[in-house]
Order: C-alpha cells, then structure tokens, then sequence
C-alpha cells in the first residue's frame, strides 16, 4: 500500500503458496474503495479469470504474438485505454514468470511512453506476481 500511496519503487517478496492471489484481490478491492484505478492482467485467461476485474495483458495493453524484442504495444497515446493506464494507481500483473523479457520491455515502453517519464515504468507502480522463476511474487 505504502508504494501506491507514496508512488515509490519497492520489492517485496512473497513464497509459493501463501494467498498471492488472495493479496491482489484484496488490493483490488481496497484501492478501488477508495476511489483508486486498479488494472489487473495475467498471461492467460484462466489465470485473468481468479483476478477481479481481470484480463489479458495482452488484451489490455495491446501486445500481440509475436512477442520479439521490436514489439511495442499498439495503444495510442491520448486515446482512452492510453488515460486508463495513466490512471492506474497499481497495475497487478500475476504470472510474470510466463511472460517472455521481450513482453516486459514492451510494458515499460509503453508505460514510459504514455507517462513521459524515462523511469522504470514510467514510474507506474506495478506489481509483477510469481516473479522470480515462480518462486516469490514481487512487488516493484
């Protein structure tokens, strides 16, 4: 909560196993309480289907196969998705570990891009579920 509140970088790291999905419905929930904008993605349907209010990511940030290191999203800055993402106060990002390093780099391109901001992604706050070869979920 402190890194969506302060809008700061921090990792934290959570073990297989102890309620991940649990946490990021939680935050869901909460944030979107308070009035927040939550973007919640997984690398799979089913796997966007345990999360509320969950997609794709590549249904939501426009990235298609194939993945290769030239692919950028195809939002297009100032159009409604690109202010939704501007929006986001956390961007929950479960299944890391099945997105190729080429998918990332297209997320903070475009977060870059649409913020205008030449920080790790474009200083949005994201937290990126079962990092670390699926062993912890990390929040950056």
């Amino acid at each position: 909560m402190a890194a969506v509140n302060d809008n700061n970088n921090s990792t934290t790291q959570f073990p297989i196993s102890t309620g991940k999905t649990f946490l990021y419905n939680t935050l869901i929930t909460v944030l979107q309480g308070q009035g927040k904008t939550v973007i919640a993605v997984a690398s799979t349907g089913i796997a966007s289907t345990l999360l509320i209010d969950g997609t794709t990511y590549h249904s939501q940030f426009k990235i298609y196969p194939p993945i290769t290191e030239v692919t950028r999203s195809k939002i297009v800055d100032g159009s409604p998705l690109a202010n939704l993402i501007s929006s986001a106060n956390l961007i929950i990002s479960g299944e890391a570990t099945m997105k190729t390093n080429h998918a990332l780099d297209a997320f903070n391109f475009l977060f870059q891009k649409l913020e205008k901001k030449n920080l790790p992604h474009g200083g949005i706050v994201l937290l990126l579920g079962d990092y670390s070869s699926g062993r912890y979920a990390t929040l950056e």
